[in-house]
């Protein structure tokens, strides 16, 4: 049980643990010993599942304070403490999204049998960063707080080796268990490669390319008499250009710009009157299978009302020129509140890049543009959108304000910019509400792909 415990031992060493740990590794079903220790019946069920899997191949690992896995050869594949603590790290967290959530009733039976290692290396691979950093809300979420300024070479800093789309197409296809991937196993058989040919059409051009979101917000950051004028754009974020030239510290900040006037008062209450109705017209179930950290959230995506509201079309196509991009390629708009009383009193990370746009149609969520649907009560209420990598720069939230940032490197369009993670800080006592709508451009056709499944 002990051996089982650690979560490695039952898929680096199976001849061993399937033979004399079978029932420690869930690989057997003993209902009898089940009631003797009064196991839970959720987790009898699981155990079940779980024993009729067919993981795959069992992988190589190093002996934990040992010498290499037999497996491995001297002196082939030399692996330091920093990379076997991700490695170890890796298949005990492949063990337990095997065991917990690939065993939820809620999980189809297909994404189950297909949820497999084709091969030995899957677990280093991923260890490695050929999967990216996979979440259960398909974020990427960043290392814990405690490690995001310290720059010790020994830290495990889980964007520095960026996986690229050709790593992620062949492990989803061989190695979707290492990457905890498995339920996107359906959507990726279904929407990989099905972008449709670029022509000399708006909607089939991409909103960006690598090299061209520095001079987008660039000519914005220079110019007085542009677009954006009259919204009152501040630059709270912006690549120091003498530091560039020197190699400091702030040469590759991102642009982050605060639109402080984009909606008026009349526009924010029409939408406030919108997302009310959709989160109304939400069952509990469907709040919950969204994932989300708020009390509140849901989008105009396939909604009716939205799409023949006058007041919602016309902002959306104000954000498409502001953003330099057809409404296509606009998702539509996702409406999110929470209170001091719901509001969860500790932070996570996020980050708007999604490694499954890697192989969607759309493709990744190049700008976000948050805007907010409400102020605070007081002064230091919380509830502060926070971007924790550009020194803990928190923007409080004001009425008809819009904030804007890339989610992409420019060097790379389809390479996450890490320092864009961010999160709500939470509602302090007595704060009131806070009531916030996202709007994602992305680089290709985003109503298409939606309109074939596969957004």
């Amino acid at each position: 049980e002990a051996w089982a415990g650690e979560g490695a031992e039952c898929w680096v060493n199976p001849l061993f643990m399937q033979f004399k740990c079978k029932y420690s590794c869930w690989k057997c079903v003993n209902f009898h010993k089940d009631r003797k220790l009064e196991v839970d019946e959720d987790v009898r069920t699981r155990k079940k599942l779980f024993a009729n899997m067919d993981t795959g191949k069992y992988q190589l690992l190093p002996r934990i304070n040992g010498p290499y896995n037999d497996s491995y050869k001297a002196g082939v594949n030399p692996m330091t403490n920093v990379e076997f603590e991700k490695l170890a790290s890796t298949v005990r967290e492949m063990d337990r999204y095997a065991r917990y959530t690939m065993t939820d009733p809620s999980v189809a039976p297909k994404a189950r049998e297909r949820c497999r290692n084709e091969f030995r290396m899957c677990a280093e691979w991923a260890s490695r960063g050929m999967c990216g950093l996979p979440s259960t809300t398909g974020l990427l979420l960043l290392p814990r707080d405690d490690n995001a300024n310290n720059n010790d070479d020994d830290d495990d800093n889980s964007f520095d080796n960026q996986a690229g789309p050709n790593d992620i197409l062949f492990m989803m296809n061989n190695c979707p268990l290492a990457c905890r991937m498995c339920e996107e196993l359906e959507s990726f058989h279904k929407c990989a490669g099905r972008r449709r040919p670029s022509s000399s059409s708006a909607a089939a051009r991409p909103s960006f390319r690598s090299g061209e979101l520095h001079p987008f917000f660039e000519e914005k950051l220079v110019s007085e008499d542009d677009g954006w004028a009259e919204y009152e754009p501040f630059f709270v974020s912006h690549p120091n250009t003498e530091e560039e030239e020197e190699g400091g510290d702030g040469y590759d900040d991102p642009y982050v710009v605060v639109l402080r006037k984009f909606l008026s008062e009349e526009e924010v209450n029409h939408l406030r009157t919108i997302a009310i109705r959709l989160t109304a017209q939400m069952t509990t179930s469907e709040s919950s299978s969204r994932n989300t950290a708020y009390a509140g959230s849901a989008g105009c995506n396939d909604d009716d009302h939205c799409n023949s509201d006058d007041v919602y079309q016309r902002i959306m196509h104000r954000i498409s020129l502001l953003t330099n991009s057809t409404i296509s390629h606009l998702e539509s708009m996702e409406f999110i509140q929470f209170s001091s009383n719901t509001h969860r009193q500790t932070t996570t990370y996020q980050h708007n890049f999604e490694m499954n746009s890697l192989w969607k149609p759309a493709g990744p969520r190049v700008l976000t543009l948050f805007v907010f649907l409400s102020d605070t009560t007081s002064e230091g209420g919380g509830g502060e959108l926070g971007f924790p990598r550009l020194d803990w720069l928190r923007i409080r939230p004001k009425k008809g304000m819009v904030v804007l940032w890339p989610n992409v490197r420019n060097d790379n369009i389809l390479e996450s910019d890490p320092s864009t993670a961010f999160e709500h800080l939470p509602l302090k006592k007595g704060g009131g509400s806070v009531m916030g709508a996202y709007v994602h451009v992305r680089l290709h056709n985003w109503t298409d792909a939606s309109l074939r499944g596969c957004a």
